[in-house]
């Protein structure tokens, strides 16, 4: 992905692939800030139900207020693409943490799953489901103890007992 997204957005940086989709780091160029834009899968971008669905969605992830919950800015259009924006962290993702220590010592591992429910209580109390929790999807930072916040609310379709393929190793 390179160029002008949704007319304001320049990539900086392509980050991966996860279950929310593409993500990129991205200047915003109105504000002159750097933010998180994810590519959302192209399930059902020109239905106009589904995209009633996916700005609800959003819509409630913008109201979440928690320590250890990336912010949700809003929702950026281009064409049928579809990207959720999101405050920028300067934090490491789960995955890579993992690829490369192999594991959390275990006081780290319990500290960042303290934060991680609590971080999830806070959402479900709002009726906000994740439904795409995985390694990618946490990110920590190296303070001691460690920091973890959770990214990629609003970058799924969650119907009832819909599993996204890529979640299936994790179930």
């Amino acid at each position: 992905m390179r160029g002008l997204i949704a007319g304001k957005y320049e990539v900086v940086e392509e980050i991966g692939q996860g279950a929310a989709g593409t993500t990129c780091k991205v200047r915003d160029k109105r504000r002159g800030s750097i933010v998180t834009l994810r590519l959302r899968p192209d399930q059902g971008a020109d239905d106009p139900e589904q995209r009633a669905a996916v700005e609800q969605r959003v819509q409630l992830a913008r109201e979440l207020r928690h320590d250890h919950i990336v912010p949700v800015l809003g929702l950026a259009r281009q064409g049928s693409q579809q990207y959720v924006v999101e405050e920028w962290v300067d934090a490491e993702p789960l995955d890579h943490v993992l690829r490369q220590r192999r594991a959390l010592p275990p006081a780290d591992a319990l500290h960042v799953a303290r934060q991680l429910a609590d971080a999830l209580a806070c959402a479900h109390e709002r009726g906000v489901i994740h439904g795409g929790l995985t390694p990618a999807a946490v990110f920590i930072q190296e303070t001691v103890p460690p920091r973890a916040l959770l990214a990629a609310f609003g970058g799924l379709d969650g119907g009832p007992g819909a599993v996204p393929p890529i979640l299936l190793p994790y179930a």
